[in-house]
């Protein structure tokens, strides 16, 4: 499997890049259908994927949405080219992934198989829609995506309930400082989930103060803190909650020193 992935970006970054099609496409109005020419009206990022043999000629060698980035979109989407490069999720720039403009935005991606053919229905494909939730009344932006999974008809089965299924409580909170101890927090989550180790997190929440209140509000015994130091050294702070005494324990020894505690 491969992860495509693309940007559309922020507010900002979209009207760039309207920009830029509108001024490609105004060159070759005259070849371009009516409803082609109605669309570019509305949407001009829709033209680059629409279904016709002119658009797919045009869609070539027109701007992409990655080069119109602002500064924080740009930011983003290096970061989340990191936790792929961190996580070895392999991936592919596709500058092709366009989506609606009036509902998505940010990053868009799609997981294929490597070598499926164009016309190969996606596993599965993502979109960010954080700007929706104020033309819904809210006040500011919400982080929201929306994943859709593709099952081919003969996979799909009677779903089967385990109501009986008990959850494991979590013992411990995750907390990272800093944006090198999140990307290598992701491969120490991996490793204590291997070890069974339920483990509370939010990689959303990036201040100390508001990882300490989630953590308090899970009622966690025990707080893993890794800080840039940490991360540098391959080190994780194991803090009793109660008392707020705590140790160093080397990365390679976490899973069996955490074991140790439950």
């Amino acid at each position: 499997m491969v992860v495509e992935l693309n940007s559309l970006g922020d507010r900002d970054s979209a009207s760039r890049f309207n920009r830029e099609l509108n001024n490609y496409y105004k060159k070759y109005l005259s070849e371009l259908p009516l409803a082609l020419r109605n669309l570019l009206k509305t949407d001009p990022s829709l033209v680059v994927t629409a279904d016709n043999p002119k658009a797919k000629e045009l869609a070539v060698e027109a701007p992409q949405s990655i080069s119109c980035l602002s500064e924080p979109s740009r930011t983003q989407f290096k970061e989340v080219l990191e936790f792929m490069e961190t996580l070895n999720i392999p991936y592919r720039i596709n500058p092709g992934l366009i989506a609606n403009r009036n509902i998505y935005s940010e990053i868009v991606f799609m997981i294929r198989r490597v070598n499926a053919t164009p016309e190969e229905a996606p596993c599965a494909i993502g979109f960010r829609y954080n700007s929706v939730s104020k033309r819904i009344g809210y006040k500011k932006e919400i982080s929201a995506a929306r994943v859709v999974i593709y099952l081919p008809k003969s996979k799909v089965g009677p779903v089967i309930k385990n109501g009986n299924r008990k959850n494991k409580k979590a013992l411990f909170y995750f907390i990272h400082i800093g944006f090198e101890a999140k990307l290598k927090c992701l491969h120490t989550l991996e490793m204590l989930r291997k070890a069974s180790l339920p483990v509370v997190y939010s990689l959303i929440k990036d201040t100390l103060t508001l990882q300490l209140i989630h953590a308090e509000q899970c009622s966690v015994p025990y707080i893993l803190l890794m800080g840039q130091k940490e991360s540098m050294e391959h080190t994780v702070l194991v803090r009793v909650a109660k008392n707020s005494s705590q140790e160093t324990v080397p990365l390679m020894e976490l899973s069996t020193h955490l074991k140790k505690l439950k």
